[in-house]
């Protein structure tokens, strides 16, 4: 390389390879979509419903409705966590 010519500063290839701004912190959890947002609040609020059933399957000590509820709130927790930190490509 000529010292009379500076090199050509160009942001090259790297930069294609960093995440994009919703995959970073807190905004990697939050839906980014409507159909992920319909998912996570309906989901959301059934699963809320059912842990309101188990707290009172437990105070009415009915223990194995209460493990069922509290069992299927958890798989709805799950299920509005995966809709919450899904991204959809399009």
């Amino acid at each position: 390389m000529t010292a009379g010519k500076a090199k050509k500063q160009n942001p090259g290839r790297r930069r294609n390879y960093g995440p994009r701004p919703d995959e970073l912190g807190i905004r990697k959890y939050i839906p980014n979509y409507w159909a992920n947002w319909l998912g996570f609040l309906l989901f959301g609020i059934v699963g809320v419903d059912f842990l309101g059933w188990g707290v009172y399957y437990v105070v009415d000590q009915t223990y194995a409705d209460a493990i069922v509820a509290v069992a299927l709130s958890g798989a709805l927790a799950y299920m509005v966590y995966l809709f919450g930190s899904t991204r959809l490509r399009g």
